[in-house]
């Protein structure tokens, strides 16, 4: 077939809704379970906007650069060693109550990702939110260097957080730096209930 680049103006993209389509990003989250117990946690992420720039011959599957997070120098506090679990940003996870899966989520957000798993698992746990409230519920985020806090205006000590002196940057509720994070409860073999962030474009959706 001829090449369509030449005909794709990538000024006049929309998406389906018919709104422009964001510019960035590189990473997704999702989650999912079945009648069989199979459980999945999952982030899929290039890092650089084409990551490697690498397509495996004869597939059209683009290589990610995630690897660029790991270091050959020595002196380095990331660097390469045999057994050893270097810092990394793909991070989904899954909690267990009793033994037993109790929970799969995960959310994109770069170094943010600890933070922001900690407080969607905070949210679950020690407030007892259902899924779709602890995800959409407000959140901050130490930002990389630790200078900044970035604060959703709608965070519940914002207010206070913004005159305490710290180097405090408000966010519009719900924004979209502050991860799109999605959960799953596993109330039994086949009974489950899931929230998807309003900062992103997910979704819950049941197959029949």
């Amino acid at each position: 077939s001829a090449p369509l680049a030449p005909f794709l103006d990538p000024t006049h993209a929309t998406a389906p809704d018919g709104e422009r389509l964001h510019d960035g990003g590189d990473t997704v989250y999702l989650c999912a379970a079945d009648e069989h117990g199979n459980l999945v946690s999952l982030i899929q992420s290039v890092a650089y906007g084409f990551g490697s720039g690498v397509v495996a011959e004869g597939t059209g599957m683009l290589l990610q650069n995630r690897g660029c997070y790991f270091k050959l120098d020595h002196a380095h506090v990331n660097r390469l060693e045999p057994k050893k679990r270097t810092m990394h940003t793909l991070i989904p996870a899954m909690a267990a109550r009793d033994g037993r899966p109790w929970a799969i989520f995960g959310s994109m957000g770069g170094d943010g990702q600890p933070q922001l798993q900690a407080q969607v698992l905070i949210n679950l746990v020690d407030h007892g939110m259902e899924p779709a409230a602890a995800v959409a519920h407000p959140r901050v985020r130490v930002q990389a260097g630790g200078e900044t806090i970035s604060v959703e205006a709608d965070y519940p000590s914002a207010a206070e957080l913004n005159r305490s002196g710290l180097k405090i940057e408000l966010m519009p509720p719900k924004h979209h730096t502050l991860g799109h994070a999605h959960v799953i409860l596993v109330d039994g073999p086949s009974s489950w209930r899931a929230g998807a962030d309003p900062r992103s474009d997910g979704s819950v959706e049941r197959s029949p």
